[in-house]
């Protein structure tokens, strides 16, 4: 698998070029690996380039009368190889174009680019999506980079000292929304994901602080994100996910057709954006 690296100073971050997904993110001045690097026994995976669709709907989806499935959740970039549009030492410029084995599970023509930026101990990355043909194009996207926890428990601080929402998730999203914290932390450790599985939360604040229990804190911030999911400690994985979404999973009585979907993006021939960005602390 060929990586693509760019860094500064203080911090090397790896790119996959097959699935546009981190690999790594290295701190120099600790001389330590933060992201996940995968496990048999927990999550094989580090990171996913969630597009065009969050989850995997169970019978698949419709467009205009037609079914599509995809191989695995979270859609069709996570296989495909990504171009190298620019590649400088701290900006890397991935473009996606449709192909015939996306056409296969997703019926538009589109472009998706992932612009990764370094500033400082921070990574940006931008999802912008267009579209070539004349009619607007359904999609959602999202991340789903997993860090590594250093232990068996983590602390979630969101920007916000008000209380967080989330949906019952078990396999399904369950509504109404239920208070998960009265005050914009979580204390989360493998039991808290033995019971809920994933914490989708409805309508968060723009950001937060996750502290491991090594001191290393992970400060995250996301545009416009109507979701957010935080996942992780699978199996005997040490790992947390902070995924801000565009869009949302499938939920009880969700309708088939994409288009109407709930919380869909719609892209035209000018790209859409969508931007999240990590900075070490």
């Amino acid at each position: 698998m060929c990586r693509l690296a760019i860094e500064n100073d203080v911090l090397r971050v790896e790119v996959a070029q097959t699935g546009g997904s981190l690999t790594s993110v290295f701190d120099k001045e600790r001389d330590q690996e933060l992201l996940w690097q995968g496990s048999p026994e927990s999550w094989r995976f580090q990171d996913v380039v969630i597009f065009p669709l969050i989850g995997n709907p169970s019978g698949g989806y419709e467009v205009d009368g037609k079914t599509y499935t995809f191989q695995m959740p979270h859609g069709v970039a996570r296989w495909e190889t990504f171009q190298i549009e620019e590649h400088s030492a701290q900006r890397l410029v991935l473009r996606l174009e449709s192909n015939e084995e996306t056409l296969s599970r997703y019926p538009f023509r589109f472009c998706l680019r992932l612009i990764y930026q370094l500033e400082g101990k921070k990574y940006t990355l931008t999802y912008a999506v267009s579209h070539t043909e004349d009619r607007p194009m359904p999609y959602q996207v999202g991340a789903h980079a997993g860090f590594q926890t250093a232990g068996k428990t983590v602390r979630v601080d969101f920007d916000q000292d008000t209380p967080l929402y989330h949906l019952a998730f078990d396999g399904l999203l369950h509504r109404p929304a239920q208070q998960l914290s009265p005050n914009g932390t979580l204390e989360l450790s493998k039991a808290v994901y033995d019971e809920k599985r994933s914490l989708v939360l409805e309508r968060p604040c723009a950001g937060c602080t996750v502290t491991r229990e090594d001191g290393v804190k992970l400060r995250y911030r996301w545009d416009n994100a109507p979701y957010v999911t935080i996942w992780g400690f699978s199996g005997e994985g040490e790992f947390l996910c902070v995924e801000p979404w565009w869009g949302v999973c499938e939920g009880e009585g969700t309708p088939r057709e994409l288009a109407k979907k709930e919380e869909m993006c719609f892209a035209g021939i000018d790209e859409r954006r969508h931007t999240y960005s990590c900075e070490i602390l």
